[in-house]
């Protein structure tokens, strides 16, 4: 019992010293404001449900929690875009950038471009932060924000949205030109 007791205690004192900054102050909260994106939805006339789950979607995004978003994506999309691959392309899409604004702008129900059924379009500002700007190729498109790093970029983008067996599910959830998974992939 004892020993157990004193496993406890190191396994919790070793999550507490790594969350630390040495000097015994804990950094968790500024790790999470460091992850955390600031979300604007100016529609009204947007369902709740879906509402959570494009926020869900992006926060797991910027977390880089690529099954939480693999399992946002359709049943089709899962089907044809297996896990692994999806994980190593994100991986590379975004590991030098981080969303930092998401501001839903407009949303309407419009008949899918593609297949026979509707869609809720959801027209989003994204604001991405990228770590180093070499990264970028010469002829990047986004708009850069006006910044004191110049180190955000901005692009407005329509995504699409649809309910599948009572869950909302991701069809394009905006490519920002560095994030090519989040484009549609299947076209039916």
């Amino acid at each position: 019992m004892l020993l157990r007791v004193n496993v406890l205690f190191c396994i919790l004192f070793f999550n507490f010293i790594t969350m630390t900054n040495g000097s015994g102050k804990l950094e968790y909260a500024d790790r999470l404001k460091e992850r955390q994106i600031e979300f604007r939805i100016a529609p009204a006339n947007i369902d709740p449900e879906l509402i959570q789950t494009v926020i869900e979607f992006f926060e797991a995004e910027n977390q880089h929690n690529w099954m939480k978003t693999y399992k946002s994506r359709r049943k089709i999309f899962q089907s044809i875009v297996r896990f692994d691959t999806y994980l190593k392309l994100m991986e590379r899409s975004l590991g030098a950038w981080r969303l930092k604004r998401v501001h839903v702008l407009e949303a309407e129900v419009v008949k899918d471009r593609y297949a026979d059924f509707f869609v809720q379009k959801l027209k989003i500002r994204f604001i991405d932060e990228v770590k180093d700007k070499k990264l970028l190729p010469p002829d990047f498109p986004q708009q850069l924000i006006d910044n004191p790093d110049g180190n955000l970029f901005g692009i407005t983008e329509d995504t699409y949205w649809v309910k599948e067996k009572s869950a909302w599910k991701c069809i394009e959830c905006g490519v920002r030109f560095h994030v090519p998974l989040n484009g549609r992939v299947v076209y039916e």
